[in-house]
């Protein structure tokens, strides 16, 4: 079962990536003969996570009084597993997504700084080891987190409830 899942999903993220290419190639083309803005051309290349934050964070009113944002960088991510890398980069098949993740550099490096105050935001780098990617022992944003809300109550027990959920869900 499990094995067939797994087929079905990669069969999935091959279809995907083809039709993602015929939509930028039609925005494109209705984009260069003027049928439609920058905007309407940005909206079939960015990714979930930038909209996510567009809605999230750019356009929120106070972002700074309800939002933290931990800017990740991952070090020496390698594409040796590629169905795992998948789940931390924007990926077409087994092939790096770079329209994507130029606009993702983007919206972690200047659209959310030029939105949030320099104190909402903690950068941290993150080594990838292979083959998991991002392993528990070497995750710097947990400690980050930790860092910030230290000696608030309760940040402190609503950190440590997030963090016992994830820990359940990552073993079953």
């Amino acid at each position: 079962m499990q094995k067939m899942m797994e087929a079905h999903q990669n069969e999935w993220w091959t279809t995907m990536g083809k039709m993602q290419l015929i939509f930028r190639q039609a925005t494109d083309r209705l984009f260069q003969e003027q049928k439609i803005d920058a905007d309407q051309r940005h909206n079939y290349f960015m990714s979930v996570t930038e909209r996510e934050n567009i809605h999230g964070i750019l356009t929120a009113e106070n972002n700074s009084r309800h939002t933290l944002a931990f800017l990740r960088h991952l070090e020496g991510i390698t594409l040796s597993n590629w169905r795992v890398a998948r789940n931390f980069i924007d990926m077409n098949g087994s092939e790096v997504d770079r329209e994507a993740q130029d606009l993702m550099d983007n919206l972690r490096d200047v659209k959310i700084p030029s939105k949030l105050r320099a104190s909402s935001i903690i950068r941290y780098k993150q080594p990838w080891v292979d083959p998991a990617g991002i392993h528990l022992d070497t995750h710097r944003g947990e400690r980050a987190l930790r860092r910030r809300v230290w000696g608030h109550a309760e940040l402190e027990r609503q950190l440590n409830r997030f963090l016992r959920m994830r820990d359940l869900k990552m073993l079953q």
